[in-house]
């Protein structure tokens, strides 16, 4: 093996830049820095726990006044206007829950048309028709409305 050594070129820098010398004289000024090929890796140093400490103060924050809220009286076209949207705004509502009850009853009906499909195929009895939901809001069901 060392013949092999003997016949392989030495490595020379042609060049050394000024960061390069300082580098390497940066890393020759290490403490307790050993060699990279083999040495023993050094231990880190241990952690040391101090407390924090905050001077203290005297004065708080300044505080905002609290606001003082006045009651204003509405222009009748922007009252009404106001009443209005407060009305769509019900309606809406009235008309979401109408529709989240009838696509309640359309997955129970899928969910029992995908089951009766399955009982056909195994040639078992049909499962039973779904019940109508009942809500606890108003207590009425989930099947079909005029809307």
């Amino acid at each position: 093996m060392v013949d092999m050594l003997e016949d392989l070129p030495a490595i020379e820098p042609r060049k050394l830049d000024r960061r390069t010398v300082l580098s390497m004289k940066l890393a020759a000024d290490i403490p307790d820095q050993e060699q990279q090929d083999g040495g023993p890796i050094p231990e880190p140093e241990p952690i040391r726990e101090e407390p924090v400490l905050s001077l203290a103060r005297d004065e708080e924050p300044p505080q905002l006044p609290p606001h003082v809220y006045r009651a204003v009286r509405l222009t009748e076209p922007l009252e009404a206007l106001l009443h209005q949207i407060a009305a769509r705004c019900d309606e809406t509502a009235q008309r979401m829950a109408r529709i989240e009850r009838r696509l309640d009853r359309y997955e129970d009906l899928v969910q029992w048309t995908v089951a009766s499909e399955h009982a056909r195929r195994d040639e078992t009895q049909l499962p039973p028709f779904p019940e109508p939901r009942v809500y606890a809001d108003d207590g009425s069901d989930a099947g079909p409305s005029g809307s």
